[in-house]
């Protein structure tokens, strides 16, 4: 915002203009107004040179410009049409950066070398190149970081460690703002199955809802054999296959994830590819160390990426909006997407059988009170 503001007073010949500039930054608007920002205590404040820019640029202007605050993503619950035009622009901006970054996905990666532009008042830099500029976050991790290792150890075992596609899993979450808390919660086994019912003792038994015959963990939803289950395992399978399919995924690549997930489905052993495909072999022995159970979350072994990516490299006809970082972000979506319409669809089957057995009571109780009233 700051260069942009520096360029509108480069472009205009006339001064003392009223100029309006639409953000859905409010972090922006926020900080153009804070006071008191050259004190020690903003010394290891994020961003705070760029704030310090913002406001210089904001009081040197020759115009008088006015931030204005446009609410985000507006489409996502108005129709485009119906959009004012400042969230149209902020819509189709959106739209554009987003493209822009997923098409050229390497080339602007984060890097650790310290831009001219944005960067910290503060650099810690070595002989190999800058360490780091944001010291804050750096202390605030470096604490957390003992707790969090055990965290991620006891609830992801092996994946915490080994070369898991943890950069999309977060990505997805991240921008998957309407299902994120069902995705997290899935992610972490926070559902409230019969398994955690029976645990905290609100629930007499710990066995599943629908099949009646094994204990409701989290990884036995989608090895229920309860038919309706069953029905929507198949068909999510097909949908993931017509996603596969979408994104040009490697023909050998696509049937052995496949047929991984129906086996998983079904209870029967993770079909081992030939010997003779080796980055599939590899590949396949890193995901068991990553284990099954976290591949039907989404959390795929790297080795995947880079077979999908030899693909990509391989192709003849070379498409810009594919990319491995495009693929393994539809994947993710397609592991999350298949655990919620699991759970929407056991919650439902499970609501239905509670109001048959309510009304099957209400049925017994009103014929031995009425008998006569229900005989007639």
């Amino acid at each position: 915002m700051r260069i942009f503001i520096q360029w509108i007073s480069l472009r205009e010949n006339i001064s003392g203009q009223d100029i309006t500039i639409y953000t859905d930054s409010e972090a922006s608007i926020l900080s153009s107004t804070m006071t008191g920002l050259t004190s020690t205590k903003f010394v290891l404040y994020n961003d705070i040179d760029v704030i310090l820019e913002l406001q210089e640029q904001l009081r040197s202007s020759v115009h008088t410009i006015h931030l204005v605050h446009v609410e985000a993503h507006q489409d996502k619950h108005t129709k485009y049409k119906n959009l004012s035009p400042e969230a149209k622009l902020n819509v189709l901006m959106d739209k554009n950066v987003g493209l822009f970054i997923e098409r050229n996905p390497r080339k602007y990666a984060h890097s650790l070398d310290a831009p001219h532009f944005p960067t910290q008042k503060l650099c810690l830099s070595g002989r190999h190149g800058t360490i780091t500029a944001a010291f804050r976050d750096i202390f605030i991790d470096q604490f957390n970081q003992p707790v969090q290792n055990e965290y991620m150890k006891k609830h992801f075992g092996e994946a915490s460690s080994t070369g898991a596609n943890w950069k999309h899993v977060a990505r997805v979450l991240k921008t998957g703002k309407k299902f994120r808390s069902r995705n997290t919660k899935m992610l972490h086994n926070q559902y409230n199955t019969f398994d955690t019912c029976y645990r905290w003792k609100t629930s007499s038994t710990a066995n599943c809802p629908l099949c009646k015959t094994k204990v409701e963990s989290w990884d036995h939803l989608p090895r229920c054999n309860h038919h309706e289950i069953r029905r929507i395992c198949n068909l999510e399978i097909i949908r993931i296959r017509k996603a596969m399919t979408k994104v040009k995924t490697e023909p050998q690549l696509q049937t052995h994830l496949l047929s991984c997930i129906r086996a998983y489905t079904e209870n029967k052993t993770i079909p081992r590819p030939s010997t003779s495909n080796v980055p599939m072999t590899e590949a396949h022995k890193q995901q068991i160390a990553i284990r099954w159970d976290n591949f039907m979350k989404g959390i795929w072994s790297e080795k995947w990426e880079k077979i999908q990516h030899t693909h990509y490299c391989n192709m003849e006809e070379k498409n810009d909006k594919l990319n491995v970082d495009v693929w393994s972000k539809r994947m993710v979506e397609c592991m999350f997407m298949l655990y919620r319409i699991l759970w929407k669809e056991r919650c439902e089957i499970n609501q239905a059988q509670k109001i048959g057995a309510l009304d099957s009571r209400i049925r017994e109780k009103t014929h031995m009170q009425y008998p006569n009233l229900c005989s007639g």
